[in-house]
């Protein structure tokens, strides 16, 4: 399986390419969405895990043209926090469901 993986945050890309590849996917990383858009055009992909908050353009941006230019691209857009109100992870998250 071919996946793009588009975060600004290097560490977090790498860690994940790393961990896919290990199963024996090809991994393409782009650092932010700008670079994200760019290989969606030029080449073809399986699935794509998208950062919503990045330079250039957001995860949704990202996500966005995926659907127009690549109908079949399974895509996921992770925010980079799930914080509730007092800056807690919601109950539900806390508890696992």
């Amino acid at each position: 399986m071919k996946i793009l993986i588009a975060d600004d945050d290097s560490v977090l890309r790498s860690e994940l390419a790393g961990l896919l590849r290990e199963d024996g996917h090809d991994v393409v990383g782009a650092s932010d969405g700008g670079e994200a858009l760019r290989l969606v055009e030029r080449e073809s992909f399986d699935a794509a895990l998208l950062d919503l908050r990045m330079p250039k353009a957001s995860g949704l941006e990202v996500l966005h043209r995926l659907r127009v230019t690549r109908p079949g691209t399974a895509g996921l857009v992770k925010s980079p926090q799930l914080r509730g109100m007092n800056n807690r992870p919601p109950q539900s998250t806390r508890e696992g469901r």
